[in-house]
């Protein structure tokens, strides 16, 4: 009797000896990389086993508290270390993922400057005719920017962006039917494929989202990449009525794609929440942008190559490395360093690494930097992108929002995280 207990609570996923009694948050230092994630995997150290994923307290009303144990889905028992293929050099978090060079992410996604490039009709040069196609559209279906905007839109009370979808909702995503919801677990930004979850650079709050180059905000950005209103004025928010009730707005950061020039010019001026692609002069060439974190949140910067080259063989791109530091008057002071060897080359050559990501809690009215530079690469090969994508915004009455820091809960333990 006693064993089939002990089975039963295995297959559920939780254990009755570890159980936290409050909620526990991320400390204002916490910190960890894309080496810090690769060293968990079985090339490394192979502690993928020491992280401990708890289901959150404050949310999870039946489940406060408690250990998710690492299973892998029922019909997957039998497969020797299957969560472990999952940090993989070919996994999700490899070249050959979604934030590689063939991602959506990339020059090959939605974003970009050539014609085929979604992002140069909604908020380049094709802005104004669609516009004008869209307000069609939405007059004919009753659904346009009001509705993608309002409570019911990803933004809204429905939408990924909010405590209970997070908190609850992902952390039990197939756990009925599955028995296992590791992963999902993990989606959460702290957690180990945080990088790849609804708060980071593929979530609604990144560049692919509504705030975005893509998004639903209806500005036009400039040659520079900032977006500007009917008037020509800069626009660097977004308010939308949150809840059904009207009662409750959130003010978010829009998500600029800039070029090199306005990112570095706008320093200490530009926010948490934007992107870049650039060109190092040379392999000894270390590119700078700074950038004030308006409130407390939890920042993820990302690093991607672009491909510039593609022979018979495979396409050919660099290996970027990015750190971020605090800024202090006249001195900065390093958070951390991703300089975790990468492959060149694409699928069938064998993979190595994965690209360069931080993810960091910053605190409010605070400026950060982040540096970018490459390994060893030929000429070539020196064309990238970074992606700096907050957490954070204003909550509250109409006007009178204040900072939310929502996702600010810690449900792990591991090797991973400093």
């Amino acid at each position: 009797m006693k064993a089939t207990v002990l089975l039963l609570a295995t297959l559920l996923g939780f254990a009755y000896s570890q159980t936290r009694t409050a909620q526990l948050y991320a400390p204002d230092t916490l910190y960890f990389t894309a080496q810090d994630i690769y060293n968990l995997s079985p090339q490394q150290n192979d502690t993928l086993f020491k992280v401990k994923m708890y289901y959150d307290f404050e949310m999870d009303k039946y489940w406060a508290g408690r250990l998710n144990e690492w299973n892998p889905p029922i019909q997957f028992t039998l497969i020797t270390d299957y969560w472990k293929q999952y940090l993989s050099p070919d996994s999700c978090l490899g070249i050959s993922g979604p934030l590689g060079p063939t991602g959506p992410l990339s020059s090959w996604g939605p974003i970009g400057n050539a014609d085929w490039n979604p992002s140069s009709i909604i908020s380049g040069d094709g802005a104004s005719w669609w516009q004008s196609w869209w307000k069609f559209f939405a007059d004919w279906v009753g659904w346009g920017q009001k509705q993608v905007l309002g409570p019911q839109g990803p933004l809204g009370y429905s939408g990924p962006i909010n405590k209970d979808q997070v908190y609850q909702v992902m952390y039990h995503l197939l756990h009925d039917i599955f028995l296992a919801n590791d992963f999902n677990h993990n989606l959460d930004i702290h957690g180990v494929w945080g990088i790849l979850g609804p708060l980071g650079p593929l979530g609604a709050l990144g560049p692919l989202g509504p705030l975005g180059p893509i998004g639903a905000h209806g500005l036009k950005a400039d040659d520079g990449g900032q977006y500007r209103n009917a008037n020509g004025s800069v626009m660097r928010g977004l308010r939308n009525m949150w809840d059904s009730d009207q009662t409750i707005s959130r003010v978010y950061e829009l998500y600029e794609f800039y070029t090199r020039e306005t990112a570095v010019a706008l320093a200490e001026e530009n926010d948490s929440s934007f992107m870049v692609e650039a060109d190092l002069a040379d392999a000894d060439s270390v590119d700078t942008y700074r950038f004030t974190s308006g409130r407390k949140q939890t920042i993820s910067v990302l690093v991607i190559p672009i491909i510039e080259k593609i022979s018979d063989q495979s396409a050919h791109f660099g290996d970027f490395n990015v750190a971020v530091n605090v800024v202090n008057g006249k001195s900065t002071r390093e958070i951390a360093v991703s300089a975790l060897e990468s492959s060149h080359t694409l699928p069938p050559t064998k993979q190595k690494g994965y690209p360069d990501y931080i993810v960091f809690r910053a605190a409010a009215n605070t400026v950060y930097e982040v540096k970018v530079w490459a390994r060893l690469t030929a000429k070539s090969q020196h064309r990238y992108r970074v992606f700096v994508t907050g957490t954070g915004f204003l909550q509250g009455a109409l006007q009178q929002e204040v900072d939310a820091d929502l996702f600010n809960h810690m449900n792990f333990e591991g090797p991973y995280l400093h």
